[in-house]
Parts: structure tokens; C-alpha cells; sequence
């Protein structure tokens, strides 16, 4: 959904001036030049910015009409010397149409694309930028993403095969569109999809608006910069040469909305109110906020849900550190026996980084190891099975292909999980666990000594975000947070060999409240012989949630409840001289929203209670961690 460097690409440059005497674009009318004609010259464009502009003809801003008479922005790159038909790629994006090819991996893959004969068609969304209509998050598409395969379909250049392309929300339209299973859509390719997937087993089904239950505060300058429903437009009335003139003066001068820093905004209360105190103009936000995790209306969201039927093979791309990584890979899982052709590639970076690996990747912090993939020649090898019927081994590649963290190896397997042999870890204490200066650990066997580990979480102190998915410290030390007394730390002993964690990673807490409800966060940290100690990832749940997001229920303080707690997935190596962390608290903030602690309407309320937490081990009580761990 969120694309950190979309909101940080400065000035947009964009599509000069029509030189005079071209035609501009209507609704249904293709540009009167024939294809060996020369195409318009502008003086900039994103398409000089990527470094193509030589190599094809360029049809910018041509409306493409959807069945509802709505009209969208669509730039149309053909490749030079190459003989018509040819195949398409699609990316349809809300964000400028050059930011899907800014890096170099994605604008080698442009390059490479045009000079093996594709066309290449970039589309904004229904209410974004020059497109018309108003703009939702997931703007009808299903609709308009189907009506958009039809129109290349028809065109003369087109040998009638789309497939789709993108990182983030492009890739989120694309989930929505093979739902819809329009004719001509042969193939896709999402990258970092997780916001576009809704009710899968083991999913949050709200794409990633909420974590088991818990607003999301990381898109909230998403919401701010990108999500407003209504846009400044051409008047209807414009005849086609004005309003293209217009667009193209306003692109010119246009810069990108201003980033908002979370902070101080995220502390508002109530939270609903949190945009409008910034003067954010109406978005989805307002809505999505008072909207419970179990309401029905989410089932109405263009997400691609376990009740959809998609049957286009898909090459499905993510990486460990990504924000939306469980829901991707749990939507594979339940798709990867049910459609054909579905494959997986995971990598070890944060949000659409994949392509950046190096010899020494860092993620944060931390090198990572040797991660280096060609994915532009997959990319390559998957178009032009599906898109050109060039049979060179694209579906005889394994089915999952994986990177593991720290162990330098890129590992295949039939289907996801691989198999995988469960630890459980056992918390315990004597003197207590809270923060690293007390003696909590993780042991192989639940103690037979019952014992109870308790801190108070105040929503006016939360423990503070240390690693952000869209920033540069996506893996960070976590001593800091460690050090605090309302966080439980339970750490092992050091390692005798090296542990390959593959797999989801999950916990059964024995919990009680003083208060009706709250949160509680578990964080999984590789703890370094020399005390560095990297986030591997978290996973959250509101506990009124516990019993699932349809049958929300309130606890009974001083009762103990058993809480199942799920969200990670990694390929990680704890290698041997290492320890294995486990951080317990109540707050992850600005990352995510805080609970009140009242049992209330979290989003409309101004007061809070403080809550006792206690967290159960030992005897009838024996809360652990399972680790999915290969056989070596």
C-alpha cells in the first residue's frame, strides 16, 4: 500500500507541452499516428527519466473509458523496431506512473522488456492523478482493472495477452483483478501484496488496516499523503486538446503531497479524529477506522479473499522484513494446491527492496549475508513463457524459492512450509523477567514450578517503536526497549549448533488482566555472543480478539486465559553461539495504535485505565514459543 520513497521522490517531472499539431486523446480514440510514425517529442517525461524515451513510442495520457463512463489516465510505452502485435505488461498504481520503474532493478526490467518487443501500459487508478472518479483505496479493481485488459486487448498493437506487473499497490490491483479472471490476463506478477489480501485461514482480513485487531499507525501518512477521495480535475466540459494541455501544465507544476511525520500526530485522541486534527482532507481512513476487524463490509473490499476463484498463474515475490509478509504467504498457502502455476520467491529485505541485495545486504542494521538473486531474469523468464509462449523452463523451476537470513542460502521447496521439526520454548523466571536485567529464559521443558511475571502497561508511557517497515531501521538493536521494566525479556542459553527457523513462528501465553481488555505484543530477537539483539519479527493480538475477530469478547480481570498468538513467518539462522529472545509487552507505539484498556470503542474514546498484566509459566501454566526448525 505504502511506499516510503513514493512520498520522497521530490518534484514530479513530468509530460511537457504537446508540440503543435499532434492530436490529443479522447475518450475511445486512438492518437491518428500510425505506428511508424514518429511518436510526439516531449521535452520531459517519466519516461526520460527511466531512460527509454529512445527506445519507444510514447503515447501519454490517453483516457481509457470504463464501463461506467469514468475515464483513466493511461501512458502507453511501444517498443521501437519491434514488429507488432505485441505482448503487454500492465502496472495500474495510484502513485506518478514512472515511481513503479525508480530503482534500478525495476528500470533494468523496463529497459529489458522494451528491447525484447512488449508494450508496456502504466495506468493510474480511478481518482488518482489525471484519472477521473473519486478515489477508494482499491478503486473498483476489479471493474476497471478488467475493463483496462479489454481495451489492450482491442488495440492493434496488442497480440492479446496482459500480464500484470507492480510492487505494493500495484501489486494489491493485482490480487483484486485475478479475482475477476478477465479474458486476455495470462499471468501476474505481485510484489509485496499484503494490503490487498482479505480472509484467508490465519489472515487478518482486513488486508493490513489492522494486525490481529489492531490498527496499523505506519499508514496513516499513506491515509494523509496519498488517500484523499476527492482530487482537483478537469472540468467534463473541457474539450480533449484543453484538457490535455491542462494535465500536462498541471503535472508540470505539481509536487507530491507533504510526508507527515507520525509523530506528534499519532498520540491524538480520539484516534478517529487523528487526520482530521492534521487537516487531511476526507479518505478511506475515516471510514476503515470506526469499522470493526469483524465487520461484514470488509468482505465487500476489492481484496482477494478465499472465496474468490483466480486461475492465473502467479509469481507471488516478498521479502521477510516486509509489513504485509504474513498474509502473503498464508493467501500462497491456501491458493499453492488449489490454482495452477502458483509460485513464490522470498527474499530478506523490507518493503519492494527486493532487487537490492548485495554480497553484504544490509537490512537496518544488519548484514544479512550474501543475498544476491537475479529476479529481473525470473521476471523475463515468466513473461515470455506466458506472454510469448516461449517454453525455457519457467514452470519447471521449484515451486518455492527462499531466501534464510544470516546463512548466505537461497533454498528451494516443493510447497510452503517446508517440513520442519517444532521446539517449543518454555518461558520461566525466578526473580522475574522484566527487562534484560532480570533472569527470565527459555528452556526446553516447561518448569514444573509454577510462576507469574507481571508489568504495567500505561497507554500515556507505551514502549516506543524502535524498527519501522518504511523506514531505514527496519532491523535495529532492541536493548533499548529491552531495558524497560514493562517489557517481559526471556532469553536461551547460547546455541550448540545453528537453528534454520522456517516457518511461522507462534506462542501459548497464559495471560490475566486487571482490566477488560488490552494488547499484547511478542517480538522474536536474535541475540547477538557480542549483545547486539535484531529483530526477526512480531506478532500482536487484541485480546479481545482471542476468540476471533467475529465473536469479539471482553476478559474477566484476575481470570487467566490462554492466548494463541501467531504473525511471524521467517527464514532466519540463529547460529550457533547465539541466544533466542522473547520480548512480551502491551505497546508498540507509533507503530501501532494503543490500547485504551478500557473495554470500549478504542477509536472514540479520550480516557484510559492502566493495566496489570501478568503473564503465566510453569506448572499448569507453562506458556512457550514454537520454532519451526529444519533438520540439518
Amino acid at each position: 500500500m505504502f511506499h516510503r520513497s513514493h512520498a520522497r521522490l521530490g518534484r514530479f517531472r513530468s509530460l511537457a507541452a504537446v508540440s503543435a499539431g499532434v492530436l490529443i486523446f479522447g475518450a475511445s480514440v486512438w492518437p491518428a499516428c500510425a505506428l511508424n510514425e514518429p511518436y510526439p517529442v516531449y521535452s520531459t517525461s517519466w519516461v526520460s527519466d527511466v531512460g527509454v524515451a529512445d527506445a519507444v513510442q510514447y503515447w501519454p495520457e490517453v483516457m481509457v473509458p470504463m464501463r461506467d463512463g469514468v475515464r483513466l489516465s493511461t501512458d502507453v510505452l511501444l517498443p521501437k523496431g519491434a514488429k507488432a502485435p505485441y505482448p503487454t505488461v500492465l502496472v495500474r498504481t495510484p502513485y506518478p506512473k514512472g515511481s513503479s520503474f525508480r530503482n534500478d532493478s525495476d528500470r533494468q526490467l523496463l529497459e529489458t522488456l522494451i528491447s525484447s518487443g512488449y508494450a508496456v501500459v502504466v495506468q493510474n487508478e480511478r481518482g488518482a492523478f489525471p484519472s477521473e472518479g473519486e478515489y477508494h483505496y482499491l478503486s473498483n479493481a476489479r471493474d476497471d482493472g478488467s475493463d483496462t485488459v479489454a481495451w489492450v486487448t482491442k488495440q492493434g498493437w496488442s497480440n492479446g495477452r496482459v500480464a500484470t506487473y507492480g510492487c505494493s499497490s500495484p501489486a494489491e490491483n493485482q490480487m483484486a483483478l485475478s479475482a475477476a479472471n478477465p479474458p486476455g490476463l495470462v499471468a501476474t506478477v505481485p510484489k509485496a501484496a499484503g494490503a490487498g489480501i482479505g480472509h484467508f485461514p490465519g489472515t487478518w482480513d482486513q488486508g493490513l488496516f489492522y494486525t490481529n485487531g489492531v490498527p496499523e499507525f505506519e499508514f496513516i501518512p499513506w491515509y494523509h499523503s496519498w488517500s484523499w477521495i476527492d482530487r482537483l480535475q478537469p472540468p467534463k466540459s473541457l474539450s480533449d486538446s484543453a484538457r490535455s494541455q491542462l494535465i500536462q501544465f498541471y503535472l508540470q507544476t505539481w509536487q507530491n503531497p507533504p510526508d507527515m511525520p507520525l509523530l506528534p500526530a499519532a498520540w491524538h485522541l480520539p484516534v478517529k479524529d487523528i487526520l482530521r486534527a492534521v487537516g487531511t482532507p476526507p479518505s478511506d481512513w475515516d471510514t476503515f477506522i470506526q469499522r470493526a476487524p469483524g465487520d461484514p463490509a470488509w468482505q465487500h473490499a476489492q481484496m482477494l479473499n478465499m472465496d474468490d476463484h483466480p486461475q492465473e498463474p502467479a509469481l507471488i515475490v516478498d521479502s521477510w522484513h516486509d509489513i504485509g509478509v504474513w498474509p502473503v504467504v498464508k493467501a500462497f498457502e491456501y491458493e499453492q494446491s488449489r490454482v495452477p502455476n502458483q509460485f513464490l520467491i522470498m527474499g530478506p529485505t523490507g518493503h519492494c527492496r527486493m532487487g537490492t541485495e548485495s554480497a553484504h545486504t544490509m537490512v537496518g542494521e544488519e548484514d544479512v549475508g550474501d543475498a544476491r538473486f537475479d529476479y529481473n531474469a525470473v521476471y523475463m523468464q515468466w513473461f515470455n513463457h506466458w506472454l510469448k509462449g516461449e517454453h525455457d523452463g519457467a514452470l519447471s523451476r521449484p515451486k518455492v524459492l527462499y531466501y534464510i537470513i544470516n546463512a548466505s542460502q537461497w533454498r528451494t521447496a516443493a510447497s510452503w512450509p517446508p517440513a520442519a521439526v517444532a521446539h517449543n520454548l518454555y518461558l520461566d523466571s525466578v526473580r522475574g523477567a522484566n527487562s534484560v536485567f532480570g533472569d527470565g529464559s527459555l528452556e526446553a521443558a516447561s518448569p514444573r514450578r509454577a510462576g507469574t511475571d507481571s508489568y504495567l502497561y500505561d497507554p500515556a508511557a507505551p514502549v516506543p517503536t524502535i524498527s519501522r517497515f518504511f523506514e531505514p531501521n527496519i532491523i535495529t538493536d532492541q536493548k533499548p526497549a529491552a531495558e524497560r521494566h514493562d517489557v517481559l525479556v526471556y532469553t536461551s542459553a547460547p546455541l550448540q549448533e545453528d537453528w534454520d527457523v522456517v516457518g511461522d513462528v507462534t506462542a501459548k501465553l497464559y495471560v490475566s488482566t486487571s482490566v477488560k481488555d488490552t494488547d499484547l505484543m511478542l517480538r522474536l530477537v536474535d541475540v547477538f555472543p557480542d549483545g547486539r539483539a535484531y529483530n526477526v519479527g512480531d506478532e500482536v493480538l487484541r485480546l479481545r480478539y482471542r476468540e476471533g475477530f467475529r465473536s469479539p469478547e471482553l476478559m474477566t480481570p484476575g481470570k487467566v486465559y490462554l492466548i494463541n498468538m501467531q504473525g511471524i513467518v521467517t527464514a532466519t539462522r540463529f547460529r550457533r553461539g547465539h541466544r533466542i529472545r522473547v520480548q512480551i509487552t502491551s505497546s508498540n507505539f507509533p507503530l501501532l495504535d494503543r490500547n485504551l484498556n478500557t473495554g470500549g470503542g478504542n477509536e472514540t474514546e479520550v480516557k484510559f485505565q492502566v493495566a496489570d498484566v501478568h503473564v503465566h509459566h510453569g506448572g499448569s501454566h507453562g506458556s512457550y514459543v514454537t520454532l519451526p526448525v529444519l533438520a540439518n
